[in-house]
């Protein structure tokens, strides 16, 4: 099983330099939210949640970061760098960034606007809420 779908940026170059593109035909979520991750200490783990039905996608600008993905069985982990790609997660996992580089940009774009209901925070209700839904 993989947790994260890749796909491809849309790039263009010319001699004025690369535009990269991330539109609708690119996700298959509609994009409601767009921020970006930056100045991150060494050290930090951010994430540290799940979304019960928020879509997101990450891509990195500039440097590199890590990713840990889990169901709650079992867990994949990522190293994301800039790739021209964008990494879709679907609502439902568990994630933790972690090894960020000292000079990484992580850009994320998110199907819902902010809502603190959607958010999963405590592991153990995760692991409650995937026994749930998968039965």
């Amino acid at each position: 099983m993989t947790f994260l779908t890749k796909l491809e940026i849309s790039k263009f170059s010319s001699v004025g330099g690369d535009l990269s593109v991330i539109d609708g035909c690119n996700l298959p979520f509609q994009m409601k939210r767009l921020y970006w991750i930056s100045n991150t200490p060494e050290g930090v783990i951010r994430g540290l949640h799940a979304h019960k039905k928020l879509f997101q996608f990450f891509t990195v600008i500039r440097g590199q970061v890590e990713i840990e993905i889990s169901d709650g069985k079992t867990s994949e982990i990522f190293i994301l760098q800039n790739d021209n790609t964008i990494s879709i997660l679907e609502p439902g996992f568990w994630r933790e960034l972690r090894n960020f580089s000292f000079d990484c940009i992580l850009l994320v774009g998110a199907s819902e606007d902010y809502s603190e209901e959607d958010y999963i925070r405590n592991w153990d209700e995760f692991l409650i809420y995937r026994k749930l839904k998968l039965t």
